[in-house]
């Protein structure tokens, strides 16, 4: 039950926060639920559609394992997890992104990657009624990263209309590329989770990205799914030297990324560590706050602010008094504990509860949905192998949180995203920026009602 109705308050939420709700396709909203609807009952509830994926994981597993080989001839020792050093992040899990970066360039010069795509574009199409570069986009996004999937459509895009941008950009928001797939699962993300999410999630992000920006233009493209993008490898050898180097870019920016942003979470733990141990009371909390508010109001009845700036005062005083009101009632006498963490866990922590996850773990995987939308989702996927080798979570959790993370909507995508599009479409870089904030919303809400969705499924 709660599931369901966190799947009906997501929706809620994309509908109350819609430009123009009268303009809301309702055979769009419809179809784009049935289709992760049945997408799911295949993959979750039926033998076949749950052997096929477990078929499919084994396979990427397999592939993996390929990556491994030629990380031992390169890296030696270093590469082997049952060697003398351990497993070592960048030799064990960067490489697989420069393998499976090589393999998908060979596959799209091959034409394998367009026919899936254009298949899966065309069944968008006919079912949901979006445009045909939406739902190229929408398909190419399942396999290719944020920046590369908008190539597919790359001529069409100076001339698509605002909502055909806003799908362009949450499709991008709530999948993940091929590439970084490889890396999650070697991390110890189960690959079938991983795969099913990529699949459901592209119906789910063109719905709410038609929730949130209603197509009210003509779009150039309503009648018809055309792919017209060739490789630009001459042969096979030039298709894998490529794709190689795409990888090596990706895989470099990657561990500089998570030695980045797990620095500023220490860092921010620290400071905030600081702040804790100077306030480590309610009592001490308190008795800071009122010197403060006390402050503000002697300020805000002197001489100097003028009365707008004395109501503003005023206002946060207030609001400091509630702030500690609330903390008096919640905690009482008890220690205080700051940290991002924590924070990150109390403000989502309702969120993954609506989701399915029991409240017992909605703090832990609360923490998870915030480091990944503050910070990214590998950083989110490396602190959940942790909890995983630790077997924190139970099983429905794992996999709501599996699912839930499976989407590059953070805000940093939103700089990704200008930089990438708007090198095809110059023209659209104010566009983009001014959907920046609004795309990652929805795609963060397409990944969420996936995973509730998976979530229901997986409890009958």
């Amino acid at each position: 039950m709660i599931g369901l109705l966190g799947l009906v308050l997501l929706y809620g939420i994309a509908f109350a926060l819609s430009e123009n709700r009268s303009a809301i396709s309702l055979r769009l909203v419809a179809w784009g639920l049935s289709l992760q609807i049945v997408l799911g009952l295949l993959i979750i509830r039926t033998e076949w559609g749950a052997a096929l994926f477990s078929t499919m994981g084994d396979g990427v597993r397999a592939m993996l394992v390929f990556a491994d080989q030629g990380s031992l001839f390169v890296f030696g020792q270093a590469a082997d997890p049952n060697g003398t050093l351990g497993s070592v992040f960048a030799f064990r899990v960067l490489p697989i992104v420069i393998f499976i970066s090589a393999l998908f360039s060979v596959l799209y010069f091959m034409g394998i990657m367009q026919r899936i795509v254009l298949l899966m574009a065309k069944t968008m199409h006919r079912l949901m009624g979006v445009s045909g570069s939406e739902s190229l986009a929408a398909a190419a996004n399942v396999f290719m990263g944020q920046t590369e999937a908008p190539i597919i459509v790359a001529p069409y895009i100076s001339a698509m209309t605002r909502s055909e941008l806003m799908a362009l950009m949450t499709t991008g928001m709530a999948t993940v590329s091929g590439a970084v797939l490889g890396a999650y699962i070697a991390l110890g993300i189960r690959p079938e989770y991983l795969l099913s999410a990529s699949v459901m999630a592209a119906p789910a992000a063109l719905v709410m990205a038609k929730l949130l920006i209603p197509e009210t233009e003509q779009s150039k493209t309503a009648g018809n799914v055309m792919l017209d993008v060739e490789p630009t490898d001459v042969n096979v050898i030039d298709a894998a030297a490529r794709g190689a180097g795409q990888g090596i870019t990706l895989a470099l920016n990657i561990g500089g990324m998570l030695i980045a942003f797990l620095a500023i979470i220490y860092m921010i733990d620290g400071i905030l560590a600081l702040i804790g141990n100077a306030f480590a009371s309610v009592q001490s909390l308190l008795t800071m706050l009122v010197i403060i508010s006390s402050i503000a109001v002697a300020y805000a009845f002197g001489w100097g602010p003028t009365p707008k700036t004395r109501q503003m005062v005023l206002a946060i005083t207030g609001a400091l008094m509630m702030v500690a009101a609330g903390i008096f009632m919640v905690r009482g006498a008890n220690p205080i504990s700051f940290g991002l963490r924590p924070i990150l866990a109390t403000i989502f922590a309702p969120l993954a509860f609506l989701t399915g996850v029991p409240w017992s773990e909605a703090g832990t995987v609360g923490e998870l949905f915030g480091i990944k939308l503050m910070l990214n989702e590998f950083v989110a996927y490396t602190e959940l192998s942790v909890l995983l080798a630790e077997e924190t979570l139970s099983p429905k959790s794992e996999l709501i949180a599996s699912y839930a993370l499976c989407g590059f909507a953070n805000f940093a995508s939103i700089g990704i995203q200008i930089g990438g599009i708007g090198s095809l479409a110059p023209s659209r870089r104010s566009d983009l920026a001014r959907l920046g904030l609004r795309a990652v919303l929805a795609g963060m809400l397409a990944s969420l009602t996936v995973a509730t969705l998976a979530g229901i499924l997986s409890s009958f």
